[in-house]
């Protein structure tokens, strides 16, 4: 197997003159050689608007309730 600079989070695809790489999951951004994640957490919040909160994670996020409240990060009521 030949090697090759693709970031450890992209993918690498054979070309007829050598290979393209490119960023494989939705949650990273980059080129492919460098694949940064983004944090889903920055801005608009995906979880409950009141008690939850967004736990950024590589490639992905999560939702929680925040102490006091009780739920599955999408739904929290207080305790």
């Amino acid at each position: 197997m030949e090697e090759n600079d693709c970031d450890d989070e992209a993918v690498c695809t054979n070309t007829l003159r050598g290979y393209n790489c490119r960023c494989a999951t939705q949650g990273f951004t980059g080129n492919g050689k460098k694949c940064t994640d983004i944090d889903e957490c920055e801005g608009e919040n995906f979880c409950a608007p009141v008690g939850g909160k967004c736990v950024n994670e590589q490639g992905k996020y999560r939702c929680e309730c925040m102490k006091g409240y009780e739920g599955n990060g999408n739904t929290c009521k207080g305790k």
